[in-house]
């Protein structure tokens, strides 16, 4: 019994941390202007002078001003961007993104089951 509960603490850490994989949004490490983020209409990662960081939907432009897209209570509202605030702007890597989420389901499904596989053998052949 103490050596299913070990092992079933781990598949449950080890299916929590796929859960958190799933919903991950990988950035570029290359930062880029307002106006290529603007025109790209991806999520944006925008670090201001004094380090704080803010995610927006995508950031769009009214007049040559700049606007980040947050969602707020169900609505989208429009965040005015001052330019000398800006320390650098990242956008969302949509492949390495999706890789990541599609990914992530079968390596943890061959997981799970090799820890299955493992706790049978170590029980010497019964099933749990």
């Amino acid at each position: 019994m103490k050596i299913i509960n070990k092992y079933l603490k781990l598949v449950a850490f080890f299916l929590a941390t796929l859960m958190l994989i799933q919903g991950c949004t990988v950035y570029r490490t290359t930062p880029v202007t307002l106006e290529e983020a603007s025109a790209t209409n991806n999520k944006v990662k925008l670090k201001k002078i004094d380090n704080q960081t803010i995610k927006y939907k995508k950031i769009i432009s009214i007049n040559q001003e700049y606007f980040g897209v947050k969602k707020s209570k169900g609505d989208l509202i429009n965040v005015p961007i001052n330019k000398e605030d800006i320390k650098s702007i990242k956008i969302k890597n949509r492949y390495l993104s999706n890789l990541l989420s599609f990914l992530s389901v079968p390596v943890g499904v061959v997981v799970l089951i090799s820890i299955i596989i493992t706790i049978h053998v170590l029980l010497g052949g019964r099933m749990i």
